[in-house]
């Protein structure tokens, strides 16, 4: 298989909705307004995509995959954004769902490819199932894509984990048929618990570094502190991996291939 003519740049970032993750008071204040107060209003304006597109920015990443986007106003700020910066090809999917507020979480994958869309089961849109999940492909580099934000594998969450690894094993064993793919995203989870659920990603290559993504906020990083955003490879080689902070509980992970 040849090597890609050009190098590449993905990121993925899990935004927080766009809140304030570096202060304890503050993240604990908006997601209070969204989850307890059930205030859509005065949890939107906690949040503040500036954050965001200063990330987006600085990441200056071929293909983007944000995940936490809070409801269709987040998701048309930041394709208008993504536009703006380059973007050509934009897609959104829904995955759980803030009843009391009427809204859901938002799953975004940007290429400044041309890429198309491709079919994946539909999941549990319970609270803590996991804000979406996208594949793209992308023709001009015979690239697969698959951008996810999967559940919580603790407590009552664990069984929509499950079922969401097991499906996307299966996936990537029999559907992903192309030269090149990418699995990234939130996997709330370290490498060592994924890999039990998706023994397929042994196959892949850790393209992220193994240092910890969440969480920095302060205190509760005393509690949880982990490596539990990653990008994985196959059919590229890495040339480059880091990560970048902002003001998200979690660190964007990005990765610069070939």
């Amino acid at each position: 298989m040849a090597r890609l003519s050009a190098q590449i740049k993905v990121a993925t970032y899990n935004q927080m909705f766009a809140f304030d993750g570096t202060s304890f008071w503050r993240s604990i204040s908006s997601h209070f307004f969204l989850l307890g107060m059930k205030n859509l209003q005065k949890a939107m304006r906690k949040g503040n995509l500036e954050r965001t597109f200063q990330m987006i920015t600085k990441a200056d990443a071929d293909i983007l995959g944000i995940s936490e986007v809070l409801g269709w106003q987040q998701e048309q700020e930041l394709r208008k954004f993504l536009k703006k910066s380059g973007y050509i090809s934009i897609y959104a999917e829904e995955g759980h769902r803030l009843e009391k507020v009427k809204v859901s979480g938002i799953n975004i994958i940007a290429s400044k490819f041309t890429a198309e869309i491709k079919p994946l089961p539909k999941f549990s849109n319970q609270l803590n199932h996991g804000s979406g999940n996208i594949r793209i492909y992308i023709p001009e580099i015979d690239l697969d894509v698959l951008q996810v934000h999967l559940a919580l594998p603790v407590g009552k969450m664990k069984a929509a984990f499950q079922a969401q690894t097991e499906a996307f094993q299966q996936l990537l064993q029999t559907n992903f048929r192309a030269a090149r793919t990418l699995v990234m995203g939130d996997f709330n989870s370290t490498c060592e618990t994924l890999f039990l659920s998706m023994p397929e990603l042994r196959s892949f290559l850790r393209f992220s570094p193994g240092e910890p993504t969440c969480s920095f906020t302060p205190f509760f990083r005393l509690l949880f502190f982990k490596n539990v955003d990653h990008i994985f490879g196959k059919g590229l080689e890495l040339i480059q991996s880091g990560l970048k902070r902002g003001h998200s509980d979690h660190a964007l992970v990005w990765a610069k291939m070939q």
